[in-house]
């Protein structure tokens, strides 16, 4: 891990501004497709918020495109994501933080009631040991994920999802389960779990999915964060989609 200040830290910065440019661009041209048919939707764009006790953060924006067939179908899927993501340990009290963009290429199985989903690809993140001073390890590795969303009837829904990281070798599951009790609004317990290089948090909460405004729809989840190293606290997290 390399410390720049000056010329050296500006020269750094315009170094890994050039490999996210590059990668951004990689990814806008994995991501052209067709046009969709006139009421067919085949892109998504989708936001997540998670805040946690003892300063962790993560938010992401994802693209996502059916490429062949729109999503209501089986078919190919392409997903770019960039992410941040900030945890304060120990040795380090303003935090360290690490920013990604991924490129994944997967498959999705719809059926009339349930969908089932995975898919792999490349990853490049950029770790930052201090939020304050300026240092910097990028590195470039691979990401897998599967996730599935099931409603064996019309009043329930379960929703599962797991991803793992090979560059700082971490991973996440989530599984949450809804009951409905108005039109097209789900709520019922969610349980998570993240690790990583710096940190191991789980979490036991309560979620409501399905909530919309125009062309906007999301769910919002609250409950209790057990930090492996820092004892227990509270977290809250925001999901927001729109589909075109």
């Amino acid at each position: 891990m390399t410390h720049l200040t000056g010329r050296a830290g500006a020269g750094q910065n315009r170094e890994h501004a050039e490999k996210y440019a590059s990668a951004a661009a990689i990814c806008a041209a994995f991501l052209s497709a067709p046009a969709a048919a006139a009421g067919e939707t085949r892109w998504t764009f989708e936001t997540t918020t998670y805040v946690a006790a003892h300063g962790s953060l993560y938010v992401d924006m994802s693209a996502n495109v059916a490429p062949f067939r729109g999503l209501s179908a089986s078919g190919a899927r392409l997903r770019v994501t960039s992410s941040h993501n900030r945890y304060q340990v120990a040795d380090k009290p303003d935090g360290v933080s690490r920013q990604s963009i991924e490129m994944l290429a997967g498959y999705a199985h719809v059926f009339e009631k349930a969908a089932f989903s995975y898919g792999a690809g490349p990853v490049l993140t950029d770790r930052q040991a201090s939020v304050r001073a300026f240092s910097s390890d990028p590195v470039v590795g691979g990401k897998a994920f599967l996730s599935t969303y099931a409603q064996p009837s019309n009043d329930m829904m379960i929703y599962a999802q797991a991803t793992y990281m090979s560059v700082s070798n971490s991973s996440f599951a989530q599984t949450k389960f809804g009951w409905k009790f108005t039109h097209d609004l789900f709520m019922g317990p969610e349980i998570s779990a993240s690790s990583g290089r710096d940190y191991s948090q789980t979490r036991f909460g309560a979620h409501l999915t399905g909530f919309s405004f125009g062309l906007i729809n999301g769910g919002v989840a609250a409950g209790l964060v057990h930090d492996f190293k820092k004892g227990n606290g509270v977290f809250s997290s925001l999901t927001l989609r729109v589909e075109i």
